[in-house]
């Protein structure tokens, strides 16, 4: 396997989150949208500045992609069952990813060494996705 990516659905949020991403981890932020092909397969006014694709490259292998839903689809539904996982390279990167990532959201589980080794903390972003932050 080459890489694994993420790929997150919001429901016409997608812009603001990846913004955000981009300001907690850098990286190079592109979008595409609805409007921006003439078949974009939406009558929707509204779709056609909806994000159709962003793509945020952290580095060569780490990578967030994301989009909005079409009106027609009814948007997404958030849940408990994934968490965006970050290894860091140092206790300090992991704690701030952690505090920037938290802001205006929930902290489920605050950075602290762990029992298997690990310097782990979870968190509930504004946007409602999960993280885990990582390190060792």
């Amino acid at each position: 396997m080459k890489n694994l990516s993420v790929y997150l659905v919001f429901n016409g949020r997608c812009r603001e989150a990846f913004n955000f991403y981009q300001s907690v981890c850098g990286g190079d932020l592109t979008f595409t949208h609805y409007g921006d092909f003439p078949a974009n397969g939406s009558d929707a006014e509204a779709d056609k500045t909806h994000v159709m694709n962003a793509s945020l490259i952290i580095n060569e292998n780490t990578s967030i992609l994301g989009c909005d839903t079409p009106a027609k689809s009814g948007g997404p539904t958030f849940g408990n069952n994934f968490h965006v996982m970050l290894n860091t390279s140092t206790k300090e990167e992991a704690d701030q990813l952690f505090v920037k990532l938290s802001e205006n959201g929930t902290v489920q589980m605050p950075m602290a060494q762990q029992f298997w080794g690990a310097y782990f903390g979870m968190c509930i972003d504004q946007f409602d996705v999960q993280w885990m932050i990582a390190y060792g």
